[in-house]
């Protein structure tokens, strides 16, 4: 059994980003777990930012179901400002040490999004 660990900037970039993955390794009998590091609550077009944190949220706890995922987090960090903090880095390397993940899932490096690349340089 592996452990999973997935470091999503925002909720759906774990399901659109490696959903398929996250379903094959629950299937192989792996335990996976998804850290979302902000709730995406500028992506509402439109919507206030309260409102579409909610959204957001239940729609991540909705896929978390479909895909059987084990357990997810909210880390509550600014949509489209997220850095890499020293409290962020030391959140990781707690989460690292008492999961102890075999395999850790990140977003690629080039990306555009400067949630995702903060992401890569947390992990």
């Amino acid at each position: 059994m592996n452990k999973i660990l997935v470091i999503s900037p925002q909720p759906d970039d774990e399901s659109i980003g490696c959903g398929g993955t996250i379903r094959k390794h629950i299937i192989n009998g792996d335990v996976v777990e998804v850290i979302f590091l902000t709730s995406g609550e500028k992506g509402g077009h439109g919507i206030p930012e309260n409102e579409t944190r909610k959204i957001r949220e239940e729609e991540a706890h909705k896929a978390a179901g479909i895909l059987q995922i084990d357990k997810i987090d909210f880390w509550n960090e600014p949509d489209g400002a997220f850095i890499a903090t020293e409290k962020n880095v030391n959140r990781l390397a707690e989460k690292i040490i008492s999961f102890l993940p075999t395999i850790i899932y990140a977003p690629h490096e080039n990306e555009q999004h400067p949630d995702h690349r903060a992401a890569v340089l947390l992990v």
